[in-house]
């Protein structure tokens, strides 16, 4: 079996116990690595797990791939919305968590970690846009009062898309099946969730039984995409390139010679204007136009919205996780110290500049298929907002 495979298994097994909807791909690929190795995020990242772990932050549900369909999307006829059961708008930006004794049920916070209601419906198998007002899965996307807004090929088993900065649009690569050895190229398309409506953007990167393309980032509001290119049994990067939406023109692209040194993992700030590379303990910030602009311990996992702030992983299991700010370095936050502490699950607030962040705790154990974390919501001053404890998300 290859280390794609052994990947790949550990996803289905996990596919039918997904918990929290927003950056569920994370969470996933995370716990597939943990069926191959359960010692991801811990002291042997310096030893190669890191080459596993790398590739399943850059990897946004890869296992999507093996599906077979030509992505399109058609609005909805007269779709019939059910009862609404939050109690804050459609636009105020809300994070779901699973409930401990209820596993089918969908609870909603605000990012102030109130308590506004729940989903009428198990969005468990779909991936929420930023604001969690739209909910996508491989064949369908929902709003919240579970109403289908349209419906497409958009993934074989999940939704293969990632998401816009407008909480409308996705970027999508086709095809995501798994065309054998020789591979096919593929292309990004933009689709317009509401619309039913998609464009071809780029042919670009190419997608075998070996490798994959992902999107780290789709902004519509600063007209840009990072497209990702795996490298060989899907671990790290081969190349990734910056593109232009409404052009397709490839701004600029970093390409990653394979060797026997750690892979190195993609990760964009949501508007493609900051990228970080990460490469073993190290992470390398480029900016608007591929220029350095700076270096940070630890790998970076996410950006604030702004992109003023960085989640780091330290990859040592023993460290803590922080939160650092991009201009100096400096650390905003730090989470608990101690063995088996690893940053697990995380978002950033929509047009905020808070994070969240859901950090696996070595004291909980999975129950029923589900990993609970320790939930901490950060201001960008570093005080915690809200704090959650032992739950799913």
């Amino acid at each position: 079996m290859t280390l794609r495979d052994d990947i790949r298994a550990g996803f289905d097994r996990k596919q039918a116990t997904l918990g929290e909807v927003g950056d569920a791909r994370h969470r996933l690929m995370q716990d597939a690595l943990a069926a191959r190795d359960h010692a991801s995020h811990r002291a042997q990242w310096a030893a190669g797990i890191a080459a596993v772990l790398i590739a399943a932050i850059v990897i946004t549900t890869f296992a999507l791939i093996r599906g077979v369909g030509r992505p399109h999307a058609t609005p909805a006829a007269s779709p019939t919305a059910t009862a609404q059961n939050l109690g804050v708008s459609d636009s105020t930006p809300i994070l779901v968590i699973r409930e401990s004794s209820a596993y089918q049920k969908i609870d909603a916070i605000t990012w102030d970690g109130k308590a506004v209601g729940k989903l009428p419906f198990d969005a468990g198998d779909s991936i929420s846009n930023p604001a969690a007002n739209l909910f996508a899965s491989a064949g369908t996307i929902r709003d919240r009062t579970g109403a289908v807004v349209a419906s497409g090929s958009f993934g074989a088993k999940f939704f293969s898309g990632t998401w816009a900065d407008d909480e409308v649009h996705f970027c999508l690569m086709t095809p995501f099946d798994t065309p054998g050895a020789g591979g096919v190229p593929t292309t990004l398309k933009l689709f317009d969730a509401r619309a039913g409506t998609a464009r071809d953007v780029l042919q670009i990167g190419t997608v075998n039984n070996q490798s994959f393309v992902t999107v780290a980032a789709c902004s519509v509001e600063f007209d840009r995409a990072v497209v990702v290119q795996s490298a060989g049994q899907g671990i790290g990067t081969a190349q990734y390139w910056v593109v232009e939406l409404s052009t397709g023109k490839i701004l600029w692209t970093h390409n990653f010679q394979e060797s026997k040194a750690l892979p190195v993992q993609i990760v964009s700030s949501r508007d493609g204007q900051t990228i970080a590379e990460s490469q073993g303990l190290t992470s390398t910030l480029f900016g608007l136009d591929g220029a350095v602009i700076g270096h940070i311990a630890g790998s970076v996992q996410i950006f604030c919205w702004d992109g003023s702030l960085a989640l780091v992983d330290p990859g040592t299991g023993g460290g803590p996780a922080t939160i650092v700010r991009i201009s100096d370095g400096s650390t905003v936050w730090s989470g608990p110290t101690g063995s088996g502490f690893y940053v697990y699950s995380y978002a950033a607030q929509p047009d905020g500049a808070s994070l969240a962040v859901g950090l696996h705790n070595p004291a909980n154990t999975d129950v029923k298929g589900f990993t609970p974390v320790d939930l901490y919501i950060v201001a960008p001053d570093g005080h915690v907002v809200a704090e959650m404890k032992d739950i799913y998300w």
